[in-house]
């Protein structure tokens, strides 16, 4: 007996329809369908093992619609039918359109399209070329008041003989603030740092300072000594021939007392 209307062809492996679908089928809401052109869609569905090869993942709060995509799974950026955009790689998002998003290149973006009128943005970076060697955080650019420089922090592990830092710096100014692992300071205002007095048999010494970045005025100077020494009157540390580039440390045993000694000295500069 020969179906008047069949569903499969010869051998019964061929799908001669458009598709098979249940009764109560709708796109994006109810029943099942299985098309001949190898796209499916069902209710909910339990899959046991198996690979997914180039494919793509939408996942939406509720009946797919625009504005309701809340995560993706994607080798490639796109747009769907309803006209939400997804990036590559995983993207998640809540219903106000904060997103998060990790690419193939192991970029971590925090993004919250609230904040400002085109989008604040936070990103964390490794350089595939030297892994380990910074994370770069970044945000967008801004359009709206006071200004559109955008702004990052680079932490640095450093290398040998260096202190690892954290770099907060605006990448379209230029300015920079410096942090390191001792707790030094260096800011285009604002620089502190520790200067190392290694005396021998000597009752004052000179030591040339170079400030890491260099002041728009002549920086005021504060200046202390550290160490077992510290609270002693008879050594004392001041400052003189102060630049914008740098400045001058002297030591002194105000006793005449010739030491033979190393102690450090603890600056700020405030312009």
């Amino acid at each position: 007996m020969t179906f008047r209307n069949p569903i499969l062809g010869a051998g019964g492996s061929t799908l001669l329809r458009p598709a098979i679908q249940s009764p109560n089928y709708l796109t994006g809401s109810t029943g099942w369908a299985i098309k001949r052109d190898g796209s499916a869609e069902f209710n909910n569905v339990v899959i046991r093992g198996g690979t997914v090869v180039s494919g793509l993942a939408l996942y939406y709060d509720g009946t797919p619609a625009s504005g309701n995509l809340i995560m993706s799974v994607s080798a490639t950026a796109g747009t769907d039918a309803f006209g939400n955009d997804y990036p590559a790689g995983l993207m998640v998002q809540d219903s106000s359109g904060r997103r998060s998003q990790l690419d193939s290149l192991g970029t971590i973006r925090i993004t919250d399209l609230t904040q400002w009128d085109n989008g604040a943005s936070l990103s964390v970076q490794a350089p595939l070329s030297a892994f380990g060697l910074s994370t770069i955080l970044q945000s967008a650019t801004n359009d709206s008041p006071p200004g559109d420089a955008a702004a990052a922090l680079v932490l640095d592990p450093g290398t040998a003989g260096t202190n690892g830092t954290a770099q907060f710096t605006s990448p379209g100014t230029g300015v920079e603030v410096d942090l390191d692992v001792s707790g030094n300071l260096t800011a285009k205002n604002i620089q502190v740092g520790t200067t190392v007095f290694a005396m021998v048999a000597v009752t004052q010494m000179d030591v040339a300072v170079t400030f890491p970045q260099a002041f728009d005025t002549v920086p005021r100077i504060a200046a202390t000594l550290r160490g077992s020494v510290a609270g002693s009157t008879a050594l004392i540390v001041k400052s003189f021939n102060v630049t914008t580039t740098g400045m001058t440390l002297r030591v002194t045993d105000v006793g005449g007392v010739a030491r033979t000694l190393t102690i450090n000295a603890d600056w700020h500069a405030i312009a």
